[in-house]
């Protein structure tokens, strides 16, 4: 995020959390995180950062 800053106003980041605490992610959750960072490539999002395979 802070390294894009000075480049241009309108992009976006958003950071896709996963496997915390020792947590594995599965193959499956992993091309779950690849598919939402297309959505959200393409949709846009309100959210600074998501959890993928994260207990709670």
């Amino acid at each position: 995020r802070s390294a894009l800053f000075d480049r241009r106003k309108d992009i976006k980041v958003v950071g896709l959390v996963g496997a915390l605490c020792g947590r594995n992610l599965s193959v499956e959750q992993f091309e779950e995180m690849i598919d939402r960072g297309r959505e959200i490539a393409e949709k846009g999002s309100e959210e600074i950062f998501e959890t993928i395979g994260i207990r709670g």
